[in-house]
């Protein structure tokens, strides 16, 4: 724990929890005071489950290294300073596929968080959509896409497996009532494709 000068003085920092055996950070987090050591006692208080409670608990009850490492990136900043490095952080990390155990995203890492220049020039001009023909039709990709990717990315997102019952795509004759795809992640269309053909799911 922080002594009473420190907590009186550091201010909100940003923090890591790191694993002492790889050295490798698990969590990101942000706080003041004695807010960085809470996550150990919620472990030994509570039965609470979670990715980053579980990992505490492996590296806790392992017979060598098994106290959890802390590191503070910043400290002695505002709280608007704070979110705004922690989100970074979490960005960034999970971008190279760091295995964090963040449940959350950073604040504000949606409007502001890490973007390839298509998706920050596609996020500056978007315009609002006030109608969609027939023949269209939105598929949501958040849980399929990972931002920071090229283009393919989104394609492969989109031509994902999806339940849709068949009469509302192709006709009794074969043409196609949907002959446009719009790709949707987080509330913004992404991207455009044309139909050439639908297929049904092997079984």
């Amino acid at each position: 724990m922080f002594d009473e000068k420190t907590v009186q003085k550091i201010g909100f920092y940003v923090y890591l929890l790191k694993d002492p055996l790889d050295k490798l950070p698990f969590y990101v987090g942000k706080g003041q005071k004695n807010r960085i050591f809470d996550h150990i006692n919620c472990v030994i208080e509570n039965e609470t489950k979670s990715d980053k409670i579980e990992k505490i608990r492996r590296i806790t009850g392992r017979k060598k290294n098994n106290k959890v490492e802390f590191l503070i990136i910043r400290h002695g900043l505002t709280e608007k300073e704070s979110y705004l490095i922690e989100a970074s952080i979490i960005d960034f990390l999970e971008y190279y596929d760091h295995g964090l155990t963040n449940i959350q995203g950073g604040h504000n890492s949606i409007e502001k968080g890490l973007m390839i220049m298509d998706e920050i020039i596609r996020y500056y001009n978007a315009q609002p959509l006030k109608s969609m023909k027939n023949d269209c039709i939105i598929i949501n990709i958040n849980k399929n896409y990972k931002r920071g990717i090229d283009p393919l990315g989104i394609y492969n997102a989109t031509r994902a497996c999806w339940s849709i019952i068949k009469n509302r795509l192709i006709n009794k004759n074969g043409d196609l009532l949907i002959k446009y795809v719009l790709s949707e992640y987080n509330s913004l269309i992404v991207e455009v494709f044309e139909v050439k053909k639908w297929y049904e799911k092997e079984r």
